[in-house]
């Protein structure tokens, strides 16, 4: 279990709620979460995960995948070799490896890092599901890819939604292989295609 996540997800999840002032949010204050903290080791991976990774390398053959996670480093890559996708994946950077948890800054900057291990001078694009991670990412330099799978990007207001979020991000898909299509320039973004 990752210690920064274990230390954060309470103090995130609470956060939201209304506690009074007279109570601390010391560690022994929180709830426990570890029921939810182990259900997320049952987690499934995320739709089209393992298309996205194949074309991906097809298209691209020296294309670099690294995994950034508020997760254990060891949890994510049992999800990576349980998915039968670790011949894809370059690398796994956990927050405990950094000290901080997303959004924060350094978590970025150390990915950037690890990018340029990788391979210097590349393209470097973040893809996530959520739009603080890919507003971060952003910041730190990415270009940047969302799922919104939950969400289609239609409707009224989108882009006052995405200007929140500092812009909207440099391709949108309903699924991880759609956000690698259009990086991979094969399809325009999803939101691009559903404009009138």
């Amino acid at each position: 279990m990752s210690k920064i996540l274990s230390l954060t997800l309470a103090r995130s999840i609470t956060s939201a709620l209304e506690i009074p002032t007279s109570l601390s949010a010391s560690s022994e204050s929180l709830p426990d979460l570890s029921p939810i903290i182990n259900k997320l080791q049952s987690l499934t991976p995320s739709p089209g995960l393992d298309q996205a990774f194949h074309l991906l390398k097809e298209q691209d053959i020296s294309a670099k995948i690294l995994i950034i996670t508020n997760g254990a480093k060891a949890t994510t890559e049992g999800y990576v070799k349980q998915a039968g996708l670790e011949r894809f994946v370059d690398g796994v950077q956990s927050c405990d490896e950094v000290g901080f948890g997303k959004p924060f800054g350094q978590v970025y900057d150390a990915a950037t890092r690890i990018c340029d291990e990788l391979g210097r001078g590349r393209e470097r694009w973040f893809v996530a599901a959520h739009m603080w991670d890919v507003c971060a990412a952003r910041k730190a330099g990415f270009k940047t890819g969302i799922v919104v799978a939950e969400q289609p990007p239609t409707g009224e207001g989108l882009d006052s939604w995405w200007e929140l979020w500092g812009g909207k991000p440099d391709v949108v898909g309903m699924d991880l292989a759609e956000v690698v299509r259009g990086i991979l320039g094969i399809v325009p973004s999803l939101v691009e295609a559903t404009r009138f």
